[in-house]
């Protein structure tokens, strides 16, 4: 099974990121053992360690030399909220906000529930953070804490392509045409 496939309708990537906390909590509980540093500061370091890697080993269509165009800035968001919700960019929208950042908005098929994301770029990182998840409270927060995954990308001609780093050990990679 590939990383970030729906099992029943929930993302493998929530098990992937929960299990070793059970672990741990099984361990204890049981009378086990566990490092001094714990499974969650395991984690934690190895996003440190995602979020210190150079921005890339080779050059970046369009990223590294100058600024993103509109378009290519939406494709990009789109690419993003894509790998990280599992959905199919070319059902979204993309809107130019201030400060750089652009909203992606989507209706989920199944309900037609629309569903809004906002992101922004960082180098060759896409970071996200949802917008009226429980109503309209507004948007939440970015996520680009040490316990979140990192989104990389890279653009060659027409092509978005999206690394998704889960911090624990666990990745998924997908490409998208626009």
């Amino acid at each position: 099974m590939s990383s970030g496939q729906n099992i029943g309708g929930r993302s493998h990537a929530l098990w992937r990121r929960s299990a070793p906390c059970l672990l741990a909590a099984f361990l204890t509980a049981c009378g086990g053992t566990k490092s001094d540093e714990g499974v969650a500061d395991g984690v934690k370091a190895s996003n440190v360690a995602a979020l210190n890697q150079p921005v890339a080993t080779e050059p970046l269509d369009n990223t590294s030399q100058r600024p993103l165009t509109l378009s290519q800035a939406a494709n990009v968001c789109k690419a993003g909220v894509g790998i990280l919700m599992g959905r199919d960019p070319k059902t979204m929208t993309a809107k130019a906000l201030p400060n750089e950042i652009t909203r992606i908005e989507y209706k989920r098929p199944s309900d037609g529930k629309l569903w809004k994301h906002e992101c922004r770029i960082d180098g060759d990182r896409v970071i996200t953070r949802g917008v009226d998840m429980f109503g309209n409270d507004g948007p939440g927060r970015w996520r680009d804490g040490l316990d979140d995954e990192v989104i990389t990308f890279k653009i060659a001609g027409d092509t978005v392509a999206v690394h998704d780093d889960y911090g624990d050990g666990s990745t998924d990679d997908r490409t998208y045409r626009f």
